[in-house]
């Protein structure tokens, strides 16, 4: 038991030190959409929830940009 738990975290870890490089650009965009989110207007849980609700980079972009110019609910 102990040593399959082990390796369990040994493959973990190297699960974690694979996917560190695509980390790079999530959180580089993370920070820009953050800001972009406070500057057109919305509030913290907005930008979360968008960011959760939304998942293609370009689509939250243009959402929060139409935001900010105030387009019509129906149109965003």
């Amino acid at each position: 038991m102990v040593h399959n738990m082990e390796e369990n975290w040994r493959e973990f870890w190297k699960g974690i030190l694979a996917q560190l490089p695509v980390q790079l650009g999530v959180i580089s965009f993370g920070l820009v959409f953050g800001l972009l989110g406070a500057a057109s207007g919305l509030i913290a849980p907005q930008t979360i929830l968008m960011s959760s609700i939304i998942f293609g980079g370009a689509s939250q972009v243009i959402f929060a940009q139409l935001w900010s110019y105030g387009t019509s609910p129906i149109i965003t």
